[in-house]
């Protein structure tokens, strides 16, 4: 990536061979590396390394996102990603080199920790919640935005990644259903360790629940900011994992932070 600049880079490779993953840790990341997606898909357009921009995060199971800082993580209990053979596994990395006039190169490396079939007996995916719709004043300080979806099927939540930029300061997710309204993963969010949390037991979700997330910025920046691709703008998705998997549709993982049901 050329000095003063930003873009995003993808790479897609074809899946030989059934893969049962129950950890994953992103290996030295550069620190111009903002934003990493990875996901598995039933086709794709090319394979190989090549630029590309933030769409080619929809259209495919999200299976592990991470931001600066983000710690390795580790499933157990028969959980685990299962990543079937046909499949593509697609990369996408946003990264910002706005700071230096000099050109950076740099590698990603997302480490799985690989596993037999017999360790992997649950399933799951990643689907973002939030919203892509919300201005934030200029020089006001705090400002909350809310979004999120209704579910259709009950599903199980396993861990959870707040998914802001440099102007994010706390993420609360929440779950509403009739005689149900819990905080389920209250967090404050910092901008260069962004960490997984994980729940001491999975939450049952029921069907017809509702997902809100609520993301705080604090927009000292003297301009309006809103949700978009480059690091000017801001993001409000919480990465949620959850079993069982959904079959990916035209708009996975954005379904939910699009307000549609899941």
């Amino acid at each position: 990536m050329s000095g003063q600049s930003e873009g995003y880079k993808c790479h897609t490779e074809l899946v030989a061979s059934d893969k049962y993953i129950t950890g994953f840790r992103l290996a030295s990341p550069s620190a111009t590396q903002t934003e990493v997606y990875l996901l598995a898909r039933p086709s794709v357009r090319q394979t190989g390394d090549y630029d590309c921009s933030s769409s080619e995060v929809t259209g495919g199971e999200a299976i592990y996102l991470a931001g600066p800082g983000t710690t390795p993580l580790t499933f157990s209990g028969g959980k685990g990603v299962h990543v079937a053979a046909g499949q593509y596994l697609v990369l996408v990395i946003h990264i910002n080199n706005n700071e230096s006039a000099s050109t950076v190169t740099a590698s990603t490396v997302i480490e799985g920790r690989v596993a037999a079939a017999k360790d992997v007996t649950t399933p799951m995916d990643m689907f973002l919640a939030g919203t892509v719709v919300f201005h934030l004043p200029a020089d006001t300080g705090s400002v909350e935005s809310n979004g999120g979806c209704g579910t259709v099927a009950d599903f199980h939540i396993v861990a959870e990644l707040p998914f802001m930029r440099a102007l994010g300061t706390h993420s609360l997710v929440t779950i509403t259903n009739t005689g149900l309204d819990a905080n389920l993963f209250d967090t404050s969010f910092d901008p260069q360790h962004v960490v997984y949390s994980t729940l001491g037991s999975d939450f049952d979700l029921p069907p017809a629940s509702h997902i809100n997330v609520k993301c705080t910025w604090d927009n000292t920046t003297g301009s309006v900011v809103g949700f978009g691709e480059s690091s000017q703008d801001e993001l409000c998705f919480a990465g949620i994992y959850r079993y069982p998997p959904k079959p990916p549709t035209s708009a996975a993982p954005l379904d939910c932070a699009l307000g549609n049901e899941i």
